[in-house]
């Protein structure tokens, strides 16, 4: 069976006030990186004793928190991961992810 097209059937208007209803246009809007508030804790709960250092407050697209966690990881040396616009690093590395965070723009830093 033929899967329906998205586009209803219309392929070119001339009409200037032409709205497709299916036109994706309420792209979300994230806050510049500098107007961010993060805030830098030192976590150990339900982690069997072992403590991880967890960046949370980030409003970017996913693609963008990946690459954030991939910089944060190679500048701490450390592992870690990204879940839920938050970053966990391996160990206590505040002042390292609060130095590499302002480096790259993230101006209000709380740890």
């Amino acid at each position: 069976m033929k899967k329906q097209s998205s586009r209803s059937g219309i392929v070119y208007s001339t009409d200037p006030d032409f709205f497709s209803k299916n036109e994706d246009t309420d792209a979300p809007q994230y806050p510049a990186r500098a107007s961010q508030i993060l805030h830098i804790t030192l976590d150990n709960h339900h982690r069997k004793g072992k403590t991880v250092t967890l960046i949370t407050g980030f409003e970017v697209p996913e693609h963008e928190l990946r690459e954030i966690a991939h910089g944060l990881k190679t500048s701490c040396g450390t592992g870690g991961t990204h879940e839920n616009n938050r970053v966990l690093l391996q160990g206590d590395c505040r002042e390292k992810a609060r130095q590499w965070l302002l480096k790259n723009g993230f101006a209000k830093v709380k740890v």
